[in-house]
């Protein structure tokens, strides 16, 4: 499941960067993420990352819908979206809406994932195949 690219016999582990503001779930996605060999950076706002992304250059974008701070994760996704138009953008939500799912799509996202329904086992799955260029998750 280890999604790096190796050159030269140097690897570069696939980047990801959670923003989650619910500290525990944070943690957990960071955790789960770095055990499978991606390099992870958590945030707790939209702000925080703006700062991280300067320097590290995600590969794929995991936005909690509502974050704390002044923008929410979904008002912030088409600014990174214009950032980085390469990487893969997943916006999770606790709220199974079809209209906040449409905002999302309609923002740049890749996907729109329940928090719920989301086992770790299925985050780890879905990374991976997203980040190996399959477009298609199991988790909606």
């Amino acid at each position: 499941m280890l999604d790096q690219i190796k050159i030269n016999n140097y690897k570069f582990m696939k980047k990801v960067i959670v923003l989650e503001d619910e500290k525990v779930l944070r943690e957990v996605y960071k955790k789960t993420l770095s055990s499978a060999g991606y390099e992870v950076v958590g945030v707790e706002t939209a702000e925080d990352a703006e700062e991280i992304i300067k320097k590290f250059h995600p590969d794929l974008f995991l936005i909690d819908h509502g974050l704390a701070g002044e923008k929410e994760g979904i008002e912030a996704l088409p600014n990174f979206k214009k950032q980085f138009p390469n990487s893969i953008f997943i916006v999770f939500s606790n709220y199974n809406d079809f209209h906040l799912q449409n905002i999302a799509l309609e923002s740049g996202a890749d996907a729109y994932w329940i928090k719920i329904n989301m086992s770790l086992k299925d985050l780890l799955e879905n990374v991976s195949n997203l980040l190996s260029g399959k477009r298609e998750c199991l988790m909606r």
